[in-house]
Parts: C-alpha cells; sequence; structure tokens
C-alpha cells in the first residue's frame, strides 16, 4: 500500500475568519516522494486508483466560536468536513478519513477555519504533533462513493437515512440509490460524511451514524453548544458478505428540521474493499 504521512512538530498559528492550509515540516514514511519540501501543504498521487485520504489536528483551547477542518483536493474539492463550536474553552482535536479516487497528479491538503476571535495555535499540552495528512493507494480496484447535490431536510427527534443523487466513482461495483451493496465477501473500510449549518436555538444531540443491515457500527457527535455546527467524518472497517448493505444516517435534536449544506460538502458514503 504505497503512500505518505506528512506531519507537523511545531506550532502553526491560524488566524481568526479565514481558511488556512496546515504546512508540513517532515514525514514518517515518504513513498514515491508523495510529500516534497517545496509544497508543504500536498500530498500527491503519484499514481491512478482507489486512495484513502486522512488528516488530524490538535489545536490551543478557547471557547468562542466555531472550528470547521477539511480535506480539500486539487484546492477546489471538498472531500470531508469535520466541525463543531465548544461549548467551553477546551482543546480541541479532530480526525478526518474519506476515500477519493485519484488521478496521478492530483493533489491533498487540510485546512482549519476558526472564529474564536484571534489567533489559535496547533498543538495542545502533551502532544507530540500538532498535525499529520497521511494517502494511501489502495491495492483494491473496488469502492464507490455516492453523493448528494441537494440539500436534505433532517428532522428532528428522528435518526433519518441519507440520500444521494450522485455517484461521484463506482470502480468494480455497482453504485446507486442511498446504500451501498458489497460485491463480494470481505474486508471494507467505509466512509461517510455531512455538514449542518449552525442550528438557531439549542442543541441536545446532533449524531452521524453508519449503518450495516440496519446495525449501528460507527458513530461521531460534533458538540452540543447553543451555536453549534456539525460536521461530520465517520469512518470503520467491517467483514462484509456478498450483498450485505451500507447506509448512513443522521440525528439531530434542536426542536426543528435542519437542511444539509452541499456548498461546502456534498454528504457522502464511500467505501472500498481492502482486504479478504
Amino acid at each position: 500500500m504505497p503512500g505518505a504521512r506528512a506531519f507537523r512538530s511545531t506550532v502553526q498559528s491560524i488566524p481568526n475568519g479565514a481558511w488556512t492550509d496546515l504546512v508540513y515540516s517532515g514525514t514518517r514514511w515518504n513513498d514515491e516522494a508523495m510529500w516534497a519540501a517545496g509544497s508543504p501543504s500536498r500530498l500527491t498521487a503519484t499514481a491512478a486508483g482507489l486512495h484513502i485520504v486522512t488528516a488530524s489536528l490538535a489545536l490551543a483551547d478557547s471557547g468562542v466560536g466555531a472550528r470547521l477542518f477539511r480535506i480539500l483536493s486539487n484546492a477546489a474539492r471538498w472531500e470531508a468536513l469535520a466541525g463543531h463550536a465548544p461549548g467551553g474553552s477546551v482543546e480541541t482535536s479532530a480526525g478526518l478519513a474519506t476515500l477519493v479516487n485519484a488521478a496521478i497528479g492530483d493533489y491533498f491538503t487540510a485546512g482549519l477555519y476558526q472564529s474564536s476571535g484571534g489567533a489559535l495555535n496547533t498543538g495542545v499540552a502533551g502532544a507530540p504533533y500538532s498535525a499529520e495528512l497521511t494517502l494511501a493507494r489502495l491495492a483494491s480496484g473496488v469502492g464507490a462513493r455516492r453523493e448528494s447535490s441537494v440539500a436534505q431536510s433532517i428532522p428532528a427527534g428522528v435518526w433519518t437515512t441519507l440520500t444521494y443523487d450522485t455517484t461521484a466513482f463506482a470502480v468494480g461495483m455497482a453504485a446507486s440509490g442511498n446504500a451501498l451493496v458489497a460485491p463480494s465477501d470481505g474486508t471494507y473500510a467505509i466512509f461517510a460524511g455531512a455538514y449542518l449549518p449552525a442550528a438557531s436555538g439549542a442543541v441536545a444531540a446532533q449524531d452521524m451514524a453508519i449503518l450495516i443491515d440496519g446495525g449501528y457500527y460507527g458513530l461521531s457527535g460534533p458538540g452540543t453548544s447553543t451555536t453549534s455546527v456539525a460536521g461530520w467524518s465517520v469512518s470503520t472497517t467491517f467483514l462484509l458478505v456478498a450483498g450485505q448493505s451500507v447506509t448512513a444516517a443522521i440525528y439531530q435534536a434542536t426542536g426543528a428540521a435542519r437542511l444539509t449544506d452541499v456548498a461546502f460538502l456534498r454528504p457522502y458514503l464511500a467505501m472500498a474493499r481492502i482486504g479478504p
């Protein structure tokens, strides 16, 4: 599985109110020169195929404003997003993982937006790093990603299955409707994501889950403050048998329906076969 993992071992100042790409200082491994010091914020695909992209971040404490963390491809397409608004003055950590079908030369960056009212530094007390970005090419040629180009209403107080109208890619498997179906027995990496803008009222809960044949096997909740945005990046691995179906669902409890936002990140469900 060729890949690279770039890291930053020192703090980076993230200004208030602007998207800022994270800049890396070195690599833990760097197969096929996917990272270069001349473009230190990027990892670049050196061969076409399915890739898993992950990013992680630690950020200094503040109880003010929102935090949004994203993965972009080619400085344009939003591939994954995590977001929340801290309910108190707490350090922030965030992780993202998603599946892409990259062409040679496609590059990936991770960026942060924060609205605390002042600059915040990456890194927290006791952390050995402040940010990392990983790109890994899968040997398997089996994977797909479904997305939605239309905002979906998520009612309050009930789990709601996400719906999709677009196939971003389908390699070695069919992709249609609101579920992805395993074409053969094997171990699969599964990814889902969506974004809800800030709620106008108090947020009791907001969660996203990956479901396999209706059972809950992945869950993420980004926060419960009164100004909470909700950005999810949920991932898991699972041993599937041919014909098993995978869906994603959102639960939110603000007392009113909320719309998914497709201007930033299209809600998505993706999976790839990664082993026997």
